[in-house]
């Protein structure tokens, strides 16, 4: 039996991965070992899952750097504690134990090389393959690279594995009837790529509330710790629901790249307020195809324009160009598996 390590670096990756799990193989058994950032330890216990925590994530340049190299040390001692046979993992730590190990070891990607820099230099030098979306900008890191024409939000919000459930959202929100509603997705801004990175302020998200709350109830997730007045807003659900909440909603707003995408494949209008605005080739296609908008929080104006035009999206509906996202793409968690498996 081939034992494979399975190490999520962030929340969204720990969805992709549980995706991958509840399809293995039964001549695979999958080990998992997590860092706590967000939600992920919440996440994952959960599940129900065993694991090992390997760190809690750092802030900064300075403190990712640090917990990089600590890690590193810790993924090799893991390696031979627990025999690992393969690795499955987009954080450098466990690419470079590996390959200082001699153990295989795949990484994947949906963030363009140029835009995670530090994500690509120590990953996918030492990593046998980088499987990427077909969007994906990888540079001189190509040749290692094998494409897939599918989003990694496809991985759980597949039609066939995610069907939203009306009862459930109705518990999760502790309400009778579902009113209209929109999701602000606050990000912390804090991974290493972020610096300099900008989202939706408290000005801005002030503005943003006193547009959309005459016509919906306002629900704020938020990776940072909210302040009055806008702490009334916040959505408390358990961070399993939030996919099931996410798809009643009537729209999503955020700064959030992952939570765009996710509401973008699951036909929910979406607007994407950052500074990584234009940069993101995923992203890009999903807009392209009218599943979501996106414009730099520097541009005012424009940002009233399109909270205007997302009301009109909402009213029209996304389900056709949804439907065809899901008709021109493939389902990521087969090819994963073969990709994985292949020797």
């Amino acid at each position: 039996m081939k034992t494979i390590g399975f190490f999520p670096a962030h929340p969204s990756q720990l969805w992709m991965m549980k995706a991958l799990y509840d399809s293995s193989p039964r001549n695979v058994r999958i080990q998992w070992y997590i860092r706590d950032k967000d939600v992920t330890k919440d996440l994952i216990d959960s599940f129900g899952f065993q694991y090992t925590l390997v760190s809690k994530a750092k802030k900064g340049i300075l403190g990712n750097a640090l917990e990089l190299i600590s890690n590193i040390i810790k993924f090799m001692w893991l390696s031979k504690r627990d025999n690992i046979d393969l690795w499955f993992s987009k954080y450098g730590a466990v690419n470079i134990s590996s390959w200082l190990l001699r153990i295989r070891n795949i990484s994947f990607n949906d963030d363009d090389a140029d835009v995670v820099p530090a994500i690509a230099y120590t990953s996918y030098p030492f990593a046998n393959k980088v499987l990427c979306t077909t969007w994906t900008r990888m540079s001189q890191f190509e040749s290692n690279a094998i494409f897939y024409n599918s989003f990694h939000e496809l991985f759980y919000l597949h039609p066939k594995r995610f069907t939203k459930n009306l009862h459930q959202a109705l518990i999760s929100l502790q309400m009778r009837t579902l009113p209209p509603y929109i999701i602000i997705r606050l990000s912390s801004l804090e991974a290493h790529h972020d610096v300099n990175a900008k989202g939706i302020s408290e000005a801005l998200l002030k503005t943003i509330i006193h547009k959309i709350e005459c016509k919906f109830q306002v629900f704020i997730s938020s990776e940072k710790k909210l302040f009055p007045p806008f702490t009334k807003y916040q959505l408390k659900i358990a961070p399993s629901e939030i996919h099931n909440v996410l798809a009643h909603a009537s729209a999503c707003i955020g700064d959030s790249q992952t939570m765009i995408a996710e509401a973008a494949v699951l036909g929910v209008p979406a607007l994407r307020i950052s500074s990584f605005s234009k940069k993101i080739g995923y992203l890009e296609e999903l807009e392209r195809r009218g599943l979501c908008k996106s414009i730099h929080p520097n541009d005012y104006s424009s940002i009233l324009i399109e909270l205007d035009l997302l009301f009109a999206s909402i009213k029209k509906g996304l389900q056709e160009p949804k439907n065809k996202l899901i008709d021109d793409t493939i389902d990521p968690v087969d090819f994963f598996w073969q990709e994985i498996l292949k020797q």
